[in-house]
């Protein structure tokens, strides 16, 4: 049973009422997995997929970031609706070009 929702009270006095309602959300801490979970090693002519599942809520912002500290915009979101807390990302096509791993 979620403690999230619509809170309503209700005074009563001599026939009249008053009504004062309040919304509780929930909030779900982050947690996130990487996979693969260990290290990869990437060799010339293959490629590698990485992916990232973060659930919480609200939903969290998943952004990928190279060792260089650019940006990494080749990312497939996967989430399927904000209802389910979980945001999925994947990387794709990672491969070996110049002994730097090319996103």
């Amino acid at each position: 049973v979620s403690t999230a929702g619509l809170y309503e009270c209700v005074v009563s006095y001599f026939g009249s009422s008053m009504k004062l309602s309040r919304t509780a959300k929930l909030l779900i801490f982050p947690t996130a997995t990487v996979t693969p979970t260990t290290a990869i090693t990437i060799t010339r002519r293959t490629t590698v997929q990485l992916r990232c599942i973060a659930v919480g809520f609200p939903v969290p912002i998943v952004t990928w970031f190279h060792s260089r500290g650019s940006a990494v915009t080749n990312v497939t979101d996967l989430s399927s609706s904000a209802s389910d807390f979980v945001k999925r990302q994947t990387i794709s096509n990672l491969k070996y070009t110049n002994a730097y791993l090319d996103a």
